[in-house]
C-alpha cells in the first residue's frame, strides 16, 4: 500500500488504520460478489456489489491532503457515478448504453481531478499510445457495434483522454499518489474493454471474475489517489 507523503502523526496514522480497515471490507465485499455472480445468486449481488463501490467512495471522502482544491471531490464525483453507472447494469442488463454513458461521465470527474494537479498534460508520446489503444479496441469492436458506433468513439476518446492525463499527473509529480492514479485509470479502461469485448463482440470465459475484478481494483486505486494520508 502507499507510504505516506507526509511524517507520521496520531491523525495520519488513524488515517491508515480507517484505509486499511475500509480496503479489507472492500475486499471482502468484491469477492463475495463476484463470488455470488459466479454461481448466479442475483438476490445477494444485488447487495454486495453496491455495497463494493460504496466503501471504496468512502475510501475517497475520508482522506485528507487533496493534490489540489477540486481532486478529492471530482474522485468523490466520479466514484458516485462509476456506482450509478454499475447498478444500472446490475439491475438493468440490457441498457448497456445508460451504464457506459454513466461510466464516461464518471471518466470525465477522474480527468478533471489529474488535471487540476499540474495542468493539461500535453506529452505527443503519451497521447499517441493512448490513440493507438483507443483505435485498437474499436478496430476489434467495429464490425459488431452497429448502431452503436458514434457513442464507442466519444466513449473510446473520453477514456483514453482519462489515462494520457493519469500517466501526466503521475509523470508531472512522481508522487505514490498519483501512480496509484495512474494504475487505476488503466484497470479502469481494462475492464470497461472487457465489459464491451463481452457484450458486443466475443463472449469470455469467467467474465463476471475478469470485469468487476479489473473494475474493484481500478476504484480502489483511484479512490487511494484522493489523498496522501494513506500507509
Amino acid at each position: 500500500m502507499a507510504g505516506m507523503d507526509q511524517e507520521a502523526t496520531p491523525g495520519t496514522i488513524r488515517m491508515g488504520i480507517i484505509t486499511i480497515f475500509l480496503t479489507g471490507l472492500a475486499a471482502v465485499l468484491g469477492g463475495l460478489t463476484i463470488g455470488f455472480e459466479i454461481v448466479d445468486v442475483q438476490s445477494l449481488v444485488f447487495i454486495f456489489r453496491p455495497a463494493t463501490t460504496t466503501v471504496i467512495l468512502i475510501i475517497a471522502l475520508v482522506s485528507a491532503a487533496a493534490p489540489s482544491r477540486h481532486y478529492k471531490w471530482m474522485i468523490v464525483f466520479g466514484l458516485a457515478f462509476a456506482l450509478v453507472a454499475d447498478s444500472i447494469l446490475m439491475l438493468v442488463t440490457d441498457q448497456i448504453s445508460w451504464g457506459m454513458l454513466f461510466f464516461a461521465v464518471a471518466a470525465l470527474f477522474y480527468t478533471y481531478a489529474f488535471v487540476s494537479v499540474k495542468g493539461f498534460y500535453r506529452s505527443p508520446t503519451g497521447a499517441i499510445a493512448f490513440a493507438l489503444f483507443g483505435i485498437l479496441v474499436l478496430v476489434l469492436l467495429w464490425p459488431d457495434l452497429e448502431n452503436s458506433r458514434i457513442p464507442a468513439v466519444v466513449y473510446t476518446i473520453i477514456f483514453s483522454v482519462m489515462g494520457w492525463q493519469a500517466l501526466g499527473q503521475w509523470r508531472q509529480t512522481a508522487e505514490r499518489r498519483a501512480l496509484f492514479a495512474f494504475v487505476g485509470a488503466l484497470l479502469f479502461m481494462a475492464s470497461i474493454t472487457l465489459l464491451a469485448i463481452n457484450q458486443f463482440s466475443s463472449p469470455l470465459p469467467e467474465p463476471d471474475l475478469l470485469i468487476l475484478s479489473t473494475y474493484f481494483v481500478a476504484q480502489w486505486f483511484v479512490a487511494m489517489s484522493a489523498g496522501s494520508h494513506h500507509p
